[in-house]
């Protein structure tokens, strides 16, 4: 049909570009108060020498100037710095988020945002967003979005408010490997304040990596699920003292001040915790780290989609010697795909037989598609994917062999041969897939051929495309582990391809048992168990059951279990 179904999770807001260089930060907050503690844990921040620096709010206290609490300590951090200590910093390497002290004291909002450079001000900066009292920007493989956690927030500071609307937009449609949500009040706390039940958003379902807070003067890093929360609150002002632990709670330091340093790259993000004590490095009281799966296989695309062909549509039988390699094609006509008739949307018009362009009987039943493609070396590649969008069916060859038949009748196929069944509506959308041994490959010159076919002469159109990707291992692959990816193929249900795809490859012949995980680890459902494999495997599941959010699926093994993350979006 003329609609088509594409294979993308839906995106919503700014489309950042994340670095895979790697970035180090500090994160601090209740600090504004212009006093020995916040000289402390200033000349510990820069004595760390870090790329940026982000705070959990409560920038300046009471009414003295925010030049003197925050700029006296940390202009060299500050971008369009114009206070009376010192030059400022080139290009803004300070991201605040605001405290109830910063709305109510010392001006409020308007001088906040007078002092400090916000994203979302106009102001020329990229990869930001947002409106000054929340926003996001990127650095290195971080994205980090910044909140206004109080109640006066005129966009609202609940989970289904516009702001939590626009946080969730973002973390979905960010590509960075890490996502840091930070603001001031703490949706969990063991501290004076205790739980601040309004701002516990599901940010981990959401996408986010972790969520960093204060207005409790302490450090505090809680578990909620193994989802981290850090309350990051000793920054200078006078330390709370704790009350029951939070359920969660792993790490309580309220004995002197302090800041957090983080450092990311695309592998892993490490957080840490150094109080003020020990002289001028501090002292570590707490590491936190989360890694970012690695696979030991990585694929390279063979033939996208979109490619040019090779095609012919003059009605003839080609028998079976148009399948190899070696035969002539020179005189066939070649244009992109996609390639077809009827549909609207084909990138090349091909010949539907005498009524053209009417194209309402008589049409060829069978055209032809070949298209060729180099390799050095078949050894290297472990599997091949292809995936063929086909009106009516399709039979697909690898150098002269078989990889692929779809709504095509059993046994030896001429070019009389219709199609099982017509296809119409999304049906003609629906993308099938193939897992394919290498075996086929050959080092050099490769040609995949591919005849559709209509269900009738009378059908009104046609129909084709074809991506073809191969799996290489690029690690050992007895210390490998497991691939792990799943594809949406579909909106609907189908005779053809019902159902979500996940697919997993494992280096080495065992058993392996596949199951979805909520994210508080309950198991939604068993799509296998026991299974036998070796290299790529395909498992079908119905994700129409599922409600949209985050999951994992989780793959077991007698040697190992490896997970990911599935985010469903309907």
């Amino acid at each position: 049909g003329a609609s088509r179904f594409v294979l993308a999770l839906a995106v919503w807001g700014t489309c950042f570009s994340c670095a895979s260089a790697s970035v180090r930060f500090a994160a601090f907050g209740d600090y504004g108060i212009n006093n020995a503690n916040e000289q402390a844990v200033a000349d510990l921040v820069h004595g760390w020498s870090p790329d940026f620096i982000i705070t959990t709010g409560d920038n300046s206290y009471g009414d003295t100037p925010i030049d003197d609490n925050v700029g006296q300590y940390y202009s060299s951090f500050i971008g369009g710095y114009s206070g009376a200590y010192g030059p400022g910093s080139p290009t803004n390497r300070f991201f605040p988020s605001l405290g109830n002290h910063d709305i109510f004291n010392g001006g409020g909002v308007p001088a906040y945002e007078a002092y400090f450079t916000l994203p979302g001000a106009g102001i020329p900066t990229s990869n930001t967003s947002g409106n000054e009292r929340y926003y996001d920007f990127v650095q290195g493989p971080v994205h980090f979005f910044a909140l206004n956690s109080d109640n006066s927030e005129p966009d609202g500071n609940g989970s289904t408010s516009v702001q939590a609307s626009w946080l969730k937009a973002q973390l979905v449609a960010s590509s960075c490997p890490w996502k840091i949500v930070f603001f001031h009040h703490s949706p969990y706390s063991s501290a004076q304040h205790g739980n601040n039940t309004t701002l516990q958003w599901p940010f981990e379902q959401w996408g986010a990596t972790a969520v960093i807070t204060g207005h409790d003067h302490v450090y505090e890093r809680i578990l909620k699920d193994g989802f981290p929360y850090f309350v990051s609150g000793a920054g200078g002002n006078a330390l709370y003292g704790f009350n029951a632990p939070e359920p969660g709670s792993v790490v309580r330091f309220n004995d002197a001040h302090g800041a957090m340093l983080i450092e990311a790259d695309a592998d892993s993000i490490v957080f840490q915790f150094y109080s003020v004590q020990g002289g001028a490095g501090g002292t570590l009281i707490d590491t936190f780290t989360v890694y970012e799966p690695t696979w030991p296989y990585t694929e390279t695309t063979l033939i996208p989609f979109g490619d040019v062909w090779r095609y012919l549509d003059d009605g003839t039988d080609q028998g079976t010697a148009w399948r190899e390699p070696t035969f002539p094609d020179g005189t066939w006509a070649t244009g992109p795909a996609e390639l077809g008739y009827g549909d609207g949307g084909e990138a090349t018009i091909v010949n539907c037989g005498p009524s053209a362009p009417a194209c309402n009987s008589g049409n060829y039943v069978t055209t032809y598609f070949r298209r060729a493609f180099a390799i050095p070396d078949p050894s290297a590649y472990t599997d091949l994917s292809v995936t063929v969008l086909r009106d009516d069916g399709a039979v697909v060859y690898l150098n002269g062999n078989e990889i692929l038949r779809n709504n095509m009748p059993s046994g030896a196929i001429t070019a009389t041969t219709f199609a099982s069944t017509p296809l119409g509506g999304s049906l003609e959308a629906v993308l099938v897939n193939a897992i394919v041994p290498t075996t086929s490959l050959l080092p050099g010159t490769n040609l995949v051929a591919v005849e559709v076919h209509q269900s009738s002469q009378t059908s009104s159109d046609v129909s084709f495309d074809l991506n073809l990707e191969a799996l290489i291992a690029v690690d050992d692959p007895t210390d490998a582990t497991a691939v792990l990816r799943y594809q949406l193929l579909q909106n609907t249900p189908n005779p053809f391809n019902p159902h979500t795809r996940i697919r997993f490859a494992l280096p080495r012949e065992t058993d392996a048992t596949l199951k979805i995980y909520d994210v508080r680890g309950r198991e939604v459902v068993t799509l296998a168990r026991g299974l036998h494999v070796r290299g790529w495997h395909d498992v079908a599941w119905n994700a129409n059951a599922v409600p949209s959010g985050v999951y994992f699926y989780r793959l077991d093994t007698p040697r190992f279990t490896a997970t990911k993350k599935l985010v469903l979006l309907r």
